[in-house]
């Protein structure tokens, strides 16, 4: 084997006042493959089209439409479900359960004439009610001789009938405040306003009440007039049942089924009667107990109907279910939406210059489309399934109703996962929602007008016409604003109190509805004229759902923008005044020129270094510091005191809304929102140049990836600024990406989405030219027709390049790792960007396609500016033009290869594999042999070898160090400053060679490995 001594060419030193011109560019790599594809054709460029920002906002939208409608047809099954399965599914139950529920057809039922006859019985001691402590039985006032006799018999007579006693008590009840601990029967209190004042402060303790009144007389001979009034709780005692069939019974006292049942039904009769007996006896001269033979009889019961109001009366009790494919639709596109951004997608797509307003419009429009389709379903199963609020009333209202409902849901969705980070927090506020749908919409549905009319103060139409109270609840306003589905349930509740109708229990009779018409909007006939000007009518729901929308479409633009992402990245809360600073800036600078001149300016200032440098600081790190302090001249990247301290604990929902929510904090939060717990970059400095790649070496944390990510905008510096081509992180990151090209650290890709939708989507969001996304005749593959003379077309050009043109239609997440960095890489260059950032480009990647990816780099950034990060040595060594290696957020080295591997490299490393020896295992300094060469005489042994090889060596170079003797090979080092005697040395090793003492040998310089290892361990603050 014949070795290369040709030593590398060393390029020119950095230096900051010359262009990077004057510095020698090495050649090209040129690479070869064993592949079976056809080597790349040249590179076709595409740039982004001149336009107004307007028609690029608009190109823009339609790029983001398409996209959300591929990834709809991809899931069409969610979408079928969405749209016609989920409203198929619910009008359906909603259908049956109302079937079943009039299941008789309004069938007569037969009238009831056997009536029960019975007699009265006594009262018994009361029972506590369940909030109280015991009850009184009986109270009764005054307490005069005479009421007492009065109750003694009605006493006696009691006993006889119930064989119980109530106790009657000696003393009067006085003790307003008191209550009774035990149950006792017959209690006497001083009077009627007493008795009144004490039920009232002490609900359910008495169970029956009597007040006593001797009339006076004139003259001995009238005749004495006794009266008395019975007190007994009203709220318990209303004479009247709702149960079909229910007959009025002894039972009824202990028929507790529901609060309409009379729990007084034997009570209160039995004590008027045994009053009336008590004051028959006293007033009997000879108090001769007196009988009264009461009986009780029912009414007997007439024919009737089943006692259903309307034929689709179980509509407003499921009202909630026809609101559920709304909410279902609403969850799916949160899920869409969380999805992209858990990925990366959404961030990527704005990295590449996407703006969030045409992101955000893109995603209602299609909600729009499933809203319209959901919402047609809904009104044409109604028809089908011929339920009478959807035949009854207004088709259109209808439709509008379940078409703003699903619209306005999606979007409360929408602005729900722009407060969450993760899709399980936004997967738990989404069915938190769905539950209070599903409570809160039948009851509204049925009871809407309480929530707009206050009853607390006992509303009347009287009071109202008096204007003595004022009914509406503003609260209800509120609330019914902020919340969507409330509209929905307030305009269901009305139409269906239009369209429905009823039917009479007795006769059968079924009487349609008036029906909801469309001029009901706005002329609704309220049950009571005085609820005419107070209840709201229809329309204020389809307006305020027009409301909702607005309000909520502007709430997620801003909250989008303000709310802080992962990396602690966001905008002011009041970032959407920069556009009115801008123009004041363009206008007090005199327009684009001036402006133009101010950034270039403000780019090309000197801008001190902050703090006090780094001790043992390498001499090209200080002279790049320097350059880049008094950069005074165009440059591609100028890097100046770039500084980023991550908190100890991440933003978190809470403190994310708090910061949003309160401007007043954005000041403290600067103060106080960042403790000193991770310094990533500290006070960076470096310049990049044009037609220059800057590879970027460190370990893992060294601040690489937090670097890049600062310059294309995921995550704001703590201090310091940076300039792409005069534009300032801070201030132009909007124009910055427009012109930027990156590709992230870790894959970003759409799932769903081929290599081929991939470029054309990100080709569409960099604004490029019709004829870039025109497919050439090549691309068929129809390689053999005449035909295939016509050029490859961008897209292709740019597959080939990275040899994924035959996987240009599989999805992406079918590709493996390393097919994934190349389309990652290939996204990056859309649109021909000035600055492009490579964050670990080839990570994954096997050596044939690294080699191609490398070529491809190679010859793409002439005219550009490339910042590379990467973990192989061998990838930084090929292409970097300017090499940097950090080490805990600072810079420590700095050059070419070449000058990195001069200063902190060891020198040159030769390399020889020994000739034919000896296979016996001599002891050292042995001479004995026991092999024989080909032309006689005995071959050496392997350590007799090393030792020649050794000598001879060192003879000619004394500085020469042995680094390796294994396995037949030996590896010396040779350190610089023996570079004068290398020529000897090539000299004895090619005389050795012919000798065949070796085989062959080489002469490297120290690797750039070497190199990065030297300077990490030579560092204090490694990782």
């Amino acid at each position: 084997m014949t070795s290369n001594h040709s030593f590398p060419r060393r390029r020119g030193d950095p230096s900051c006042q010359s262009s990077h011109s004057d510095i020698p560019l090495p050649s090209l790599p040129q690479f070869s493959s064993t592949s079976s594809s056809s080597p790349s054709p040249g590179l076709i460029y595409a740039s982004s089209r001149p336009s107004t920002a307007l028609g690029k906002w608009y190109r823009q939208l339609s790029v983001v439409c398409r996209l959300n409608c591929i990834l709809l047809m991809r899931y069409w099954k969610a979408a079928l479900l969405q749209t016609i399965i989920l409203p198929l599914l619910v009008v359906g139950i909603v259908f049956g359960v109302q079937r079943a529920y009039v299941s008789g057809g309004g069938s007569v039922t037969a009238a009831d004439n056997a009536v029960t006859t019975w007699t009265m019985e006594g009262i018994p001691q009361c029972k506590p009610e369940p909030l109280s402590n015991a009850c009184m039985t009986l109270v009764y006032a005054p307490q005069t001789t005479e009421t007492t006799a009065i109750m003694t018999y009605f006493q006696n007579q009691n006993q006889a009938r119930t064989q119980q006693t109530l106790a009657m008590e000696t003393q009067s009840w006085q003790d307003m405040t008191a209550v009774p601990k035990t149950n006792l029967g017959i209690v006497p209190m001083p009077s009627d306003q007493f008795i009144y004042d004490y039920a009232l402060a002490h609900p359910d303790t008495i169970q029956l009440g009597v007040v006593f009144t001797k009339s006076p007389v004139s003259a001995p001979s009238d005749p004495v007039h006794w009266s008395y009034q019975v007190y007994y709780n009203m709220s318990h005692a209303t004479n009247m049942s709702t149960f079909a069939g229910f007959k009025y019974s002894r039972e009824a006292g202990d028929n507790r089924q529901a609060a309409s049942d009379d729990p007084y039904g034997v009570l209160l009769p039995s004590m008027i009667r045994a009053l009336d007996e008590s004051l028959i006896t006293f007033l009997d001269p000879a108090h001769e107990q007196a009988h009264l033979d009461v009986t009780l009889k029912s009414f007997p019961r007439a024919e009737s109907r089943n006692g259903f109001s309307s034929r689709d009366d179980m509509l407003n009790t499921l009202a909630n279910l026809m609101a559920l494919p709304a909410c279902i639709t609403m969850v799916m596109a949160m899920l869409r939406v969380m999805r992209e951004k858990e990925s990366k997608c959404k961030e990527s797509m704005q990295m590449m210059g996407l703006g969030y307003v045409a992101y955000w419009v893109g995603q209602w429009l299609t909600a729009w489309i499933l809203a319209l389709v959901q919402g047609s379903v809904m009104v044409a199963l109604g028809y089908a399934f011929q339920m009478e609020i959807f035949t009854n009333a207004n088709a259109l209202v209808l439709w509008l109703m379940f078409v703003l409902l699903s619209y306005s849901m999606t979007l409360f969705g929408f602005l729900i996962s722009t407060w969450c980070a993760k899709s399980s927090s936004a997967l738990a506020f989404a069915f938190a929602l769905v539950v209070a749908v599903l409570i809160s919409v039948s009851i509204v549905a049925m009871e809407w007008e309480k929530l707009w009319i206050d009853t607390s103060n006992g509303f009347s139409a009287r009071a109202a016409d008096n204007g003595e109270i004022k009914p509406e609840r503003t609260g209800t306003w509120i609330i019914g604003f902020l919340f969507p589905f409330l509209h929905f349930a307030r305009l269901w509740g009305q139409i269906s109190m239009r369209a429905l109708g009823k039917m009479d229990p007795e006769t059968g009779v079924y009487t349609r509805g008036a029906g909801f018409l469309w001029h009901d909007l706005t002329n609704f006939q309220q049950a009571s004229p005085v609820l005419q000007s107070i209840l709201p009518q229809p329309i204020t729901g389809l307006t305020f759902y027009a409301a909702n929308i607005g309000l909520q479409a502007l709430l997620t633009l801003y909250f989008d923008q303000v709310i802080a992402n992962e990396h602690g990245h966001s905008r002011g809360p009041f970032f959407f005044m920069s556009g009115l600073a801008a123009a004041g800036r363009w206008i007090v600078r005199g327009g684009n020129r001036g402006v133009e001149k101010h950034r270039r300016a403000e780019a090309q200032r000197v801008i001190p270094y902050e703090g006090r440098p780094p001790a043992h600081e390498d001499m090209d790190v200080i002279a790049e510091r320097d350059c880049a302090v008094h950069c005074q001249r165009p440059v591609a990247i100028r890097i100046s005191n770039l500084t980023k301290v991550f908190d100890k604990k991440g933003p978190g929902f809470f403190k994310n809304m708090y910061h949003a929510l309160c401007c007043c904090c954005v000041s403290s939060r600067k103060k106080k929102g960042h403790r000193r717990v991770n310094v990533a970059v500290d006070r960076l400095n470096l310049l990049t140049e044009p037609n220059e790649l800057f590879a970027l070496l460190g370990q893992n944390g060294a601040g690489k990836s937090t670097t890049m990510q600062i310059l294309y905008g995921v995550t704001d510096p703590s201090s310091g600024n940076a300039f792409l081509f005069d534009r300032s992180i801070r201030e132009d990151m909007g124009q910055i990406r427009a012109t930027m090209g990156v590709c992230p650290q870790h894959d970003v890709l759409f799932a769903d989405l081929t290599c081929w939708e991939h470029v054309q989507l990100y080709a569409g969001i960099k604004d490029l030219p019709a004829h870039a996304f025109a497919a050439s005749v090549t691309d068929n593959d129809n390689l053999n027709t005449k035909e295939s003379v016509a050029p490859p077309s961008w897209i292709r050009s740019r597959l080939e390049a990275v040899q994924l043109w035959k996987d240009r239609h599989t999805m992406a997440s079918r590709l493996s790792g390393g097919m994934k960095r190349r389309l990652s890489t290939i996204i990056s260059t859309i649109g021909d960007p000035q600055v492009l950032i490579l964050d670990e480009p080839t990570t994954g990647m096997d050596p044939v396609h690294r080699r191609h990816v490398w070529t491809f780099l190679a010859q793409f950034k002439r005219g550009r500016s490339i910042l590379l990060t990467t973990h192989s040595m061998e990838e930084a060594d090929a292409l970097g033009d300017k090499v940097a290696i950090m080490v805990a957020g600072h810079l420590k080295a700095i050059g070419n290869t070449t000058r990195l591997k001069n200063r902190f490299g060891s020198g040159y490393r030769v390399e020889m594999a020994l000739g034919a020896h000896s296979l016996a295992n001599a002891s050292e300094g042995s001479s004995s042999a026991v092999s024989v060469r080909q032309g006689g005489g005995a071959l050496p042994t392997l350590w007799q070898l090393e030792q020649e090889m050794a000598e001879r060596t060192r003879r000619l170079v004394p500085e020469a160090t042995l680094l390796d003797a294994s396995g037949g090979m030996m590896a010396f080092g040779i350190p610089l400053q023996a570079i004068s005697k290398m020529a000897g040395l090539t000299s004895m090793l090619e005389a050795c060679q012919s000798q065949g003492k070796i085989k062959n040998w080489g002469i490297a310089q120290t690797s750039l490995e070497e190199v990065f290892l030297s300077v990490v361990r030579s560092s204090d603050d490694r990782h």
